[in-house]
């Protein structure tokens, strides 16, 4: 128990003055008010030893020296703003205030543990103490006089508290004491009215009502931090695409509306953090700066650099300039950022915005996965006023005065990455066509992704069907060859695979190759030898499907167009007048197989003779019956069977079979699982 009047004293008091319970002792004494305006409850009251109040109860908690008065909503009545006043006359002996006011752990630093605060003593030489106050709301200053009900400041959370409220203390001769009266306390109340236990005091001043409140002070002085997320192609060059804004070059399905990278290429990343409140941040350290923005990048997005810029002094958001935060030695290398960090900002004035730009490299294509690439950026911490964030979802422990997204103080954005050299058709979403478009609109009707057999479906209805690709520039130094994955469900059929580079932008069939694909609902794996220019840029590529209107499954399937690094080795010439497998006499070449000859995909046995070890088809002669006898004047001349010409020996055959038109019947593209003939 505090000193405050000797045992045998009080008793005497009580005998004698039977309305000491009603003010308390002592030269020029007042009675006290209840010093907090608005809905508020008694928490704690005077510890007299033994964590027992002025009752006799628990309603304390050991060694505490006051009466502490909570205010009902907390931190959203704390910031409509809940009035202290002095409890009776008297003159301001000291004040402090500016220390962070949102504190909910009871360990926050300022003010010796009542971090905003302010003393007031009175004509009796008692002092009483007002504490935990709201940042910036301390409205009296040492040497003041006040009146009973005169507000002095506000309710906060600051230093050792664990949420809005005052802490009310009374000292006499420098302790602590209890201004309630009661069996485990005094027989002397400092109070105008006391009320029952956990009850509260009148707020009446002895002698009448208080004088009206004084006007609100202005709002306090804070930064109020937002954030901005986006993207920005390349600088080195402009990229060339099908759209006015080529940002977004891929505008398909799930991807319309998303920043577009190509594989390989380098863009920025541009997170801007803007202080659009009045008050400025400081930093303690280089590694407890006054911001720290923590960001994220995902697998498939590489890092190589990152800058920090300031608009100060413009403050307009525009004008650029280095800032000092990239000498702070708690940033990483400026060349070599981690895919998932933290950088110090330093400290920013009122409406001064920084600008983090960090350079991506994309290396890994985001399309089969069927997810768009996210990219994240947050505040971890603002030095007093907000944090500690420490990942995307992690909520904020202490919010002052952040309004940003409802106080969330993160963005974010999604990319995808496309590979201008390899189209696979393997999203999940169907209107993913990876920039594929109809050129020939009236000859091609149904045109979408079929995710069951990963490929680009194209519905043939009338003549000149025609596909063509995005808007690319590849080198082509790199390239030598074409490996296109097709499929049509009718019978041997030809088509040409066209392209365009930067320096010759038209179509033309002198920029074009035959293919041929042979039907039946099956993929073939063609491996084409592209003639185009080594030092060209390639711009866009067009197919002209095979496949015929009205037939009974006029579906074009593509599974995939990718530019290889080899060419197949030139075919042999054949001999004048031979058919090339195509329909076109004279053309030379050879079909995959001659007639007769089953494909060993097929699960046809070979006929007797044949070589199923994976080499040539034939060992020796063969069998009557199964093949035309070449004696008789049969020619085996690229696959097919020429009356009248003289007999070709079997190793001039296994020339024409495996190196005529540099392609293999596969009931599956490598690495992929078989796609069965599409039913409509």
């Amino acid at each position: 128990m505090s000193p405050r009047v000797p045992a045998p004293v009080r008793t005497a008091l009580a005998v004698l003055v039977p309305a000491a319970l009603a003010a308390p002792s002592g030269v020029g004494a007042a009675p006290y008010r209840q010093p907090v305006n608005g809905d508020v409850v008694v928490t704690a009251y005077f510890d007299h030893g033994g964590v027992r109040d002025w009752a006799c109860t628990d309603w304390t908690y050991g060694g505490h020296r006051g009466t502490d008065i909570a205010i009902i909503g907390r931190f959203a009545a704390q910031d409509e703003g809940r009035d202290i006043t002095a409890a009776q006359a008297g003159r301001v002996t000291r004040t402090h205030d500016g220390e962070f006011d949102r504190c909910t752990t009871a360990d926050c630093a300022g003010g010796n543990g009542f971090g905003n605060y302010v003393y007031v003593e009175h004509a009796d030489g008692h002092v009483t103490i007002y504490a935990h106050m709201r940042q910036g709301s301390v409205r009296v200053a040492e040497g003041q006089q006040v009146g009973c009900g005169d507000v002095i400041g506000q309710v906060g959370s600051s230093g050792y508290s664990t949420g809005p409220h005052c802490h009310f203390e009374v000292r006499v001769g420098g302790n602590a004491d209890d201004p309630f009266s009661g069996q485990c306390g005094g027989p002397l109340s400092y109070w105008v009215a006391q009320g029952d236990h956990r009850g509260l005091p009148t707020r009446d001043c002895a002698g009448g009502e208080p004088p009206p409140p004084p006007p609100p002070p202005p709002p306090p002085e804070r930064p109020d931090i937002h954030l901005a997320l986006s993207f920005e192609p390349p600088g080195d060059a402009p990229r060339a695409c099908d759209f006015d804004d080529c940002r977004d070059f891929v505008r398909d399905g799930t991807s319309g509306g998303l920043f577009d990278a190509w594989l390989g290429e380098t863009f920025s990343v541009h997170v801007v953090v803007s202080n659009q409140g009045n008050g400025t941040t400081q930093g303690e350290s280089p590694e407890d700066s006054a911001i720290t923005l923590q960001y994220e990048l995902p697998a498939g997005l590489a890092p190589v650099g990152y800058d920090i810029q300031t608009d100060w002094p413009a403050k307009d958001r525009a004008s650029w300039q280095p800032n000092d935060a990239m000498q702070n030695p708690a940033n990483p290398p400026a060349d070599a950022p981690p895919g998932a960090g933290e950088l110090r900002l330093n400290g920013f004035s009122p409406g001064e915005s920084k600008r983090v730009t960090l350079r991506v490299r994309a290396t890994e294509s985001s399309v089969a996965s069927g997810a768009h690439r996210p990219v994240r950026a947050w505040i971890k911490h603002l030095r007093g006023y907000y944090g500690e964030k420490t990942g995307w979802d992690d909520p904020a422990e202490v919010n002052d005065g952040q309004t940003y997204n409802g106080g969330d103080l993160k963005a974010g954005g999604e990319l995808d990455v496309f590979d201008p050299t390899a189209f696979l058709f393997e999203s999940p979403d169907a209107a993913m066509v990876e920039g594929w478009r109809r050129c020939a609109p009236d000859a091609v009707a149904g045109f979408t992704v079929n995710p069951a057999d990963h490929a680009l479906s194209s519905e043939i209805v009338g003549p000149g069907p025609c596909i063509e690709g995005p808007r690319v520039a590849v080198p082509l130094a790199g390239f030598a060859g074409l490996r296109l994955v097709a499929r049509q469900h009718q019978t041997r059929r030809s088509g040409r695979v066209h392209w365009t580079t930067e320096t010759e932008p038209d179509f033309s069939d002198a920029r074009s190759v035959e293919f041929h694909t042979d039907g039946g609902g099956l993929f073939d794996e063609l491996h084409l030898a592209m003639p185009w220019d080594r030092g060209a840029t390639l711009t866009r590529l067009r197919l002209l499907p095979v496949a015929d209107a009205g037939s009974g499954n006029p579906w074009f399937d593509v599974a995939e167009i990718r530019l290889t690094a080899d060419a197949p080795a030139p075919p042999p010439p054949g001999p004048a007048g031979a058919d090339s497998g195509s329909g076109d006499p004279g053309a030379g070449g050879a079909g995959p197989y001659p007639p007769g000859v089953p494909d060993p995909d097929d699960g046809v046995p070979p006929p007797p003779g044949a070589d199923t070890d994976g080499g040539s088809l034939f060992t020796g002669e063969p069998t009557p019956g199964a093949l035309p006898d070449p004696a008789a004047g049969a020619d085996y001349a690229g696959g097919c069977i020429a009356s009248g010409q003289s007999p070709r020996p079997p190793a001039a055959l296994i020339g024409m079979l495996f190196f005529g038109l540099h392609l293999r019947r596969r009931r599956a593209p490598s690495g992929r699982r078989p796609r069965p003939a599409r039913q409509v």
